[in-house]
């Protein structure tokens, strides 16, 4: 009976951690790896002549503010994956989502906020 509470516990576990981590919806050409992804807010930074090579969209649930980086790098390892140059972050939104959850014990209901992180990008291929 422990072993059953114990695999019960990790898949729930594993599914809250899986729940955490955002699904990357990219559209676009795929190129062979790249090394280097450069990440620009603005398209003014972007200095070389390019081709958009594809969209990403995610959202993003968050309970810490200590993400940047791991979103930063989500994006570029994506973007090292189909073969981009460089990501150019297109929108960005961060804002509050309220849920209702009922106590299955208790019954009662209550109001959660989640912060959600909305971001869409263009993925792109430098001409040589």
């Amino acid at each position: 009976m422990k072993n059953h509470l114990k695999i019960v516990v990790l898949l729930l576990y594993s599914s809250f951690l899986s729940s955490c981590v955002p699904t990357l919806n990219y559209i676009g050409n795929h190129f062979d790896p790249t090394q280097k992804v450069e990440i620009f807010y603005d398209i003014k930074d972007v200095t070389q002549n390019y081709t958009v090579m594809g969209l990403l969209n995610f959202e993003y649930n968050f309970f810490t503010n200590s993400l940047n980086n791991e979103i930063l790098s989500l994006m570029i390892n994506k973007g090292k994956e189909v073969g981009a140059d460089a990501v150019l972050v297109t929108k960005f939104k961060h804002y509050s989502k309220q849920i209702m959850e009922e106590n299955i014990n208790s019954k009662e209901k209550e109001i959660k906020n989640i912060e959600k992180m909305y971001i869409e990008a263009k993925f792109l291929k430098y001409k040589k």
